[in-house]
């Protein structure tokens, strides 16, 4: 689903029904979320990583940010990030 409001992840997560949504997943990859290393632990119950531009000539914005509901964590591996678009999990039993 695609969610269209303006802002960063920041605004998004002041919305009740964008949250609401989320939490109906266990593992969550939300793209162009204008964040920096610096922003985590955003959702209750969720390990959260950013995954910021890799290119030197972006301080902040784009990038990925990866949510995985906590009683999962130690089942999901992150394998691989190419080219800050493609995030490679395992997920093991």
């Amino acid at each position: 689903m695609y969610w269209n409001i303006n802002g960063g992840l920041h605004d998004k997560l002041n919305e009740p029904n964008f949250l609401s949504y989320i939490k109906t997943y266990d593992i969550v990859i939300l793209s162009e979320c204008w964040i920096d290393k610096s922003f985590d632990d955003i959702v209750d119950g969720y390990i959260c990583k950013p995954v910021p531009l890799l290119k030197s000539k972006y301080k902040q914005g784009g990038g990925l940010y990866l949510l995985i509901k906590n009683c999962f964590v130690k089942y999901v591996e992150v394998v691989d990030i190419q080219n800050d678009t493609i995030i490679w999990l395992k997920v093991s039993k």
